[in-house]
């Protein structure tokens, strides 16, 4: 935003529900998240409960490579994965963050703005070799709408569009300058696998965090 310190990372604290695929019941969860802006870096640590036992889960992204990792009472191993795709599938995770979290980011040398018409633009982002594409789609309001992308994904041997409709509440974020979106995560647009209401986001002009690697 015009007149604003330059965004260098944020954090952000969700609460909402999660689930595996269409069949699988909702568990409830909370989760912390940081990312980074000048070397592109997004962890994301939930604690989840699933038939009431706890389980945790972190994501890291750091130098274009990402890790997930999905423990049950925070000790058996009960889901991970790493490679190409996944690579890939965060990257448009992070892109995402920035248009629907921290959309003051937007002026990243990274983005090109590629095409245009009333109320969408198309736009990449590119990180470590890896370039995504998304169209944005906004409302009368100004507001994005949608974050669509250009291509599928290809994960775990099926191909994925990620469509992310977002709705927003009444509330603003505290400086006042938008109203606090309400994400529905699809895939191919038909399987909803999580939906949630982001509880804070802090914004920094210097990081004051280390970052330990």
């Amino acid at each position: 935003m015009l007149g604003k310190p330059k965004v260098r990372y944020f954090i952000l604290e969700f609460e909402g529900e999660i689930r595996g695929n269409d069949n699988a019941p909702w568990m409830p969860f909370t989760c912390e998240q940081y990312n980074f802006l000048e070397h592109p870096t997004r962890l994301f640590f939930m604690n989840a409960r699933m038939k009431g036992m706890p389980v945790t889960g972190y994501h890291h992204f750091i130098d274009g490579k990402a890790v997930m990792d999905i423990r049950l009472f925070s000790l058996f191993k009960v889901q991970s994965a790493e490679g190409t795709e996944m690579d890939t599938s965060e990257t448009v995770t992070f892109f995402n963050d920035m248009c629907c979290m921290a959309p003051a980011t937007l002026i990243d040398p990274r983005i090109q703005w590629l095409q245009s018409d009333s109320s969408r633009v198309l736009a990449s982002f590119s990180n470590k070799g890896i370039t995504v594409s998304a169209w944005l789609h906004f409302n009368e309001q100004g507001d994005l709408g949608q974050f669509y992308l250009q291509r599928p994904l290809r994960y775990s041997g099926r191909r994925y569009h990620e469509k992310i409709p977002v709705a927003h509440s009444d509330e603003r974020f505290p400086d006042y300058s938008r109203r606090i979106p309400v994400a529905t995560l699809r895939r191919c647009g038909l399987s909803v696998y999580g939906r949630g209401l982001p509880l804070r986001e802090v914004q920094a002009e210097k990081s004051d965090v280390s970052l330990m690697r």
